[in-house]
């Protein structure tokens, strides 16, 4: 019945796909030294994949901005290995927000580097600079590092093993290097994951580290350590593996764990994304158990092969938002409940992929592209070949990639208008077009009508756009009417002074 609903949906799909203009003409009325943006996709254009461009470049009066767009020129960096394996941001561990401190690890054959770049958390705007990095010399031709996090601001810890042990390994900006051997249960995981997550309790807090892996034919263990006073417990401080989630989840013995992925929230949820059985979201007590606060049968008898979760905050509190990767789509589920299923670029099996979620956004990094989702369909791919790996910020439109070159950092958008600031006057209407086409070969244009005024004008200009309903319920959404409003003092003050004088005031 499901593949019957997805193909009825596919169909759909196609409809959308082709690029249809929400107007055909739009006036602008712009005062002098004045600078306006617009959603393109709110204001011009509706469709599927969309690329946005001006009749005319450079324009005098235009700029625009991609659904993906750089933010500032990339920072370069020098690496060493053969691999980049992880990347993670210093998060502020009470909202989950970036600090904008970020590191990443790369290792060959006879060393870890763990690069890193220290900002504050007002740079939002500025890409990452990985000039420094630590160098850790491998215990052996068998040393595999599989993740990183930061321990503070200025101490990370990489989990590694070699064929007998498992290691952590603390370094510092400092360059000092610690190793801590724990022993080592699973000798060839192929799902290693590593989270450092400061729990709050009623009367102190603890800071954990959490080791999760998955090996075919031992199953899953999630391992948590206590970090204190600078010391990590050699042995776990608490343990989960099939048998006793079983245990926890009323199952047989026989029940199956297959950790592919997991992530803590601010709140102390650890999400834990099973292949095969869904999600669980476990709490970790202060008493040295588990708890389980909810378990999500959202796989519908399919292999899941990649998660991301988030909470959307909206006037009315904030909503769960998960989204998941199957074999043949991508589903996107508001507090459990399925929303919309989303097209994947291409098979999951044997590729590398990564989902991830932002406030608005949805995406999908597919071998070396990137691909912009909103909650309902693809709005723009991005198919430069410069993707090693990404993250995005929760809370922000915000990409950062990371490549064996150089570093990136990206606006997520609908794809923006710019009007340039004006330095003068002009005399009648200048007209170009915006264009927006779609990868399946359909295009369209609106015309773009544009006049600069003084600010003091008080004339009225008609500009066509009407942002009220045909039927107005009561109560209803907020109504933009920006566009209507976006002069000047002087242009606000004729419009009262109109009112008043036509006693409609």
């Amino acid at each position: 019945m499901i593949y019957k609903i997805l193909a009825i949906l596919q169909l759909l799909f196609l409809s959308i796909q082709q690029c249809q203009k929400l107007t055909s003409e739009y006036s602008i009325y712009a005062s002098v030294e004045e600078v306006y943006e617009w959603n393109i996709r709110e204001t011009f254009f509706q469709g599927e994949d969309l690329v946005f461009s001006l009749d005319e470049m450079p324009s005098k009066y235009f700029s625009i901005r991609q659904p993906l767009s750089e933010l500032e020129h990339p920072t370069t960096h020098k690496t060493y290995g053969d691999t980049i394996i992880s990347l993670k941001p210093f998060v502020n561990q009470l909202t989950g927000a970036w600090l904008n401190s970020f590191v990443f690890i790369e290792q060959d054959e006879i060393s870890v580097d763990i690069f890193y770049s220290l900002g504050e958390p007002t740079e939002n705007n500025k890409v990452p600079s990985f000039d420094n990095y630590i160098t850790v010399q491998k215990q052996d031709q068998n040393f595999r590092c599989s993740d990183v996090d930061f321990l503070s601001k200025t101490r990370f810890i990489i989990d590694c093993k070699n064929q007998n042990k498992n290691y952590f390994v603390i370094v510092d900006t400092s360059k000092n290097v610690t190793l801590i051997e724990n022993n080592q249960t699973y000798d060839a995981p192929s799902i290693r994951k590593l989270l450092v997550h400061t729990f709050s309790y009623d009367n102190n807090s603890l800071q954990l580290i959490i080791r999760g892996q998955y090996q075919e034919g031992k199953g899953s263990l999630i391992e948590v350590f206590q970090f204190k006073d600078g010391n990590i417990s050699k042995d776990p401080w608490l343990t989960l593996d099939s048998e006793s989630l079983a245990i926890l989840l009323n199952q047989q013995s026989t029940f199956n764990f297959v950790l592919l992925d997991m992530s803590v929230e601010p709140n102390g949820d650890l999400f834990i994304l099973d292949s095969f059985n869904g999600i669980y979201v476990l709490k970790i007590l202060q008493t040295q158990k588990w708890l389980v606060k909810q378990w999500s049968r959202l796989n519908y008898e399919e292999q899941i092969y990649a998660f991301d979760f988030n909470y959307l905050f909206t006037q009315n509190g904030q909503i769960a938002q998960l989204v998941l990767v199957y074999e043949d789509r991508i589903q996107y589920f508001q507090n459990n409940q399925p929303k919309s299923i989303l097209k994947l670029p291409g098979d999951v099996k044997g590729h590398n992929i990564q989902i991830e979620i932002s406030q608005k956004y949805i995406v999908l990094k597919y071998e070396e592209k990137i691909y912009i989702y909103d909650q309902n369909q693809l709005l723009y791919s991005f198919i430069e070949d410069i993707v090693d790996i990404i993250i995005i910020n929760p809370y922000e439109p915000d990409l950062i990639e990371v490549n064996f070159l150089s570093t990136h950092r990206f606006l997520i958008s609908d794809g923006i208008l710019r009007l340039y600031q004006q330095d003068s006057k002009t005399d009648q209407q200048y007209i170009t077009q915006i264009i927006a086409k779609s990868r399946s070969g359909s295009s369209c244009t609106v015309d773009l009508k544009i006049q600069i005024v003084y600010s003091n004008d008080t004339q009225l200009y008609e500009t066509g756009y009407n942002p009220f309903p045909q039927a107005l319920t009561i109560p209803s959404d907020p109504i933009n009417i920006d566009l209507l409003a976006n002069w000047t003092r002087h242009f606000l003050s004729s419009i009262r002074r109109l009112i008043i004088s036509e006693n409609l005031y």
